[in-house]
């Protein structure tokens, strides 16, 4: 048997086998983290090509210009009148010029308006938006919502393309009850009548429902049951389409059956 020669002894050739290993150790680290690299660049580009699920807090919120489906009310019944066929027939850029085109009035248009109310509607930078069937001022109405006692103020209310009804008691200069908020652009319809041909145009209306008419409507078209009627409700209306009447009872507003 062949003897090793005189420099080379047991111990060196253990740690020399030890190096081979660390180095080994290494290579097959580096080859790991190429590897994950290479899946995780993978999973990202497949992510952002539409693979995996994004954010949705990113995304802006869709205007009816984007072709957005028809609006509801908060009972969720559907409005008709802003649906994807009615925006397809038309350029998406008409009906964000519809939105803009929007007529708001200063509440210094209505002197019948409380002045208390009037500064209340300017210190919330309120608006309110016209609808294309009415060239009078309207969206302002006075009746009894909160009770059969004394007449109440309700008003659309229109802020940064959103709207809202601001209900008013009688008396105060601060409203009670805030209803229906949505953005401006549901409440727009195509071939407004009056309007021109392929136009555009604002379709929310707010009215007194008196309780006879509350109690006609239930009887025709069904819905929730009106409580006991012992005062005025508030129509909104989408113009020639639908409308839901609020009604205020034991301390909430109910949605009762409107037009349909």
């Amino acid at each position: 048997m062949r003897s090793l020669p005189s420099k080379v002894t047991a111990g060196n050739v253990i740690r020399g086998l030890s190096v081979d290993r660390t180095i080994m150790m290494r290579i097959n680290s580096a080859v790991g983290l190429l590897t994950v690299w290479f899946v995780g660049g993978f999973l990202f580009i497949r992510g952002n090509s539409g693979g995996a699920p994004r954010d949705e807090s990113a995304v802006p919120r869709r205007s009816v210009s984007e072709n957005a489906p028809a609006p509801t009310t908060a009972a969720g019944t559907p409005m008709i009148g802003t649906s994807a066929q009615d925006h397809d027939a038309l350029p998406s850029g008409a009906w964000l010029e519809a939105e803009r085109a929007i007529v708001r009035l200063s509440p210094d248009a209505f002197p019948d308006l409380p002045a208390l109310i009037r500064a209340e509607l300017h210190r919330h930078r309120c608006t309110v938006p016209q609808a294309f069937a009415d060239v009078r001022p309207h969206n302002v109405i006075q009746g009894r919502f909160t009770s059969a006692a004394a007449a109440d103020w309700a008003v659309l209310c229109s802020r940064n393309g959103y709207s809202s009804i601001l209900i008013f008691p009688a008396g105060a200069g601060a409203p009670i009850a805030e209803l229906s908020s949505g953005p401006d652009a549901d409440w727009l319809q195509r071939a407004a009548p009056g309007s021109g041909p392929g136009a555009i145009g604002f379709s929310r209306a707010i009215g007194v429902a008196r309780p006879q008419y509350i109690q006609e409507r239930y009887k025709r078209y069904g819905g929730l049951k009106p409580p006991p009627l012992e005062h005025d409700g508030i129509n909104d209306a989408f113009i020639e389409k639908a409308s839901v009447v609020h009604y205020w009872y034991n301390g909430k507003w109910l949605e009762l059956t409107g037009a349909d």
